[in-house]
Order: structure tokens, then C-alpha cells, then sequence
């Protein structure tokens, strides 16, 4: 009974789409069977590609450009700093193919969270979070 919100969204976007569509004498944006506003993502652990730790959270690291593979599989590779400082020369090879490591982007592991997406009830139109209703949107697709 429930139709996605469209995921590729941010946060913002979502949250606003809701809040306008519960304006009809609506005081909040509340998810009608949690009740919270936004529901937050657990942030996905980061790991060192060449040596394997844990990057910590607000921990300077490096991101090699996308790369594809044969299967089609689009892969990045993470560096931990002490890794990237050696790095000996200006490229590195990563599957197989030469990257300057000038290419490499630096990051903070600080990422914005990812806020839980909101579903409509076809019946009410009430909003809830997809996991709030348990939604399958792979199930859903199909209907």
C-alpha cells in the first residue's frame, strides 16, 4: 500500500516533499509510525585498501578516481594516510592501471549522514519511513 519517494533525492529534498505534502493542516514531518522527523542511516565503515585498517571518523584519507572491472563492477580504492605518504613516485597501480597519485582525491571521513527514505501509503497518504513499514520497494516495483 505504499509508494516510494523518489531515493535519489537528499535528505533536504525528501524531508521538504513530505513536509509540503502534509500541509494540509499539518504541524510536522513526522513519520506516522515512528514519530521522529528523520531517521539516520548507520555511516558504512571505511577501510584502508592496501593495508586494511579502519579509517576513523574525521581521519584525512585518499579515494583513487573510479575505476571499472571486466564484470563491470565500478570500484574505488581508499588509502589510509600513512599508506598514501608511500606511495613511492607520482603513480600508483591500481588493477592494473597507472594512476598519478595527484589523481587521488583527499576526503575527511566526516560524510553526511543518510536519512532513512520516505514512503506514501496509497489508502491515507500518511508518510512513513521505508523502514518504519518495513517497504520493499524491490517487491513493489512489480505492481
Amino acid at each position: 500500500h505504499f509508494t516510494s519517494s523518489n531515493q535519489s533525492k537528499r535528505s533536504k529534498d525528501i524531508s521538504l516533499a513530505v513536509q509540503q505534502a502534509l500541509g494540509s493542516g499539518e504541524e510536522s514531518n513526522q513519520c506516522r509510525s515512528c514519530g521522529l522527523e528523520k531517521l539516520f542511516f548507520e555511516a558504512p565503515s571505511l577501510y584502508c585498501g592496501t593495508c586494511g585498517v579502519r579509517i576513523k571518523r574525521n581521519q584525512v584519507h585518499y579515494v583513487s578516481p573510479a575505476a571499472s572491472s571486466g564484470s563491470g563492477e565500478v570500484t574505488k580504492q581508499l588509502f589510509c594516510l600513512p599508506c598514501y605518504n608511500d606511495i613511492k613516485g607520482d603513480v600508483v597501480e591500481l588493477q592494473g592501471v597507472s594512476v598519478p597519485k595527484a589523481k587521488l582525491e583527499k576526503r575527511k571521513n566526516d560524510e553526511e549522514q543518510l536519512e532513512e527514505a520516505w514512503v506514501e501509503c496509497d489508502k491515507c497518504q500518511s508518510w512513513h519511513h521505508q523502514i518504519c513499514v518495513m517497504f520493499n520497494g524491490r517487491r513493489n516495483e512489480g505492481e
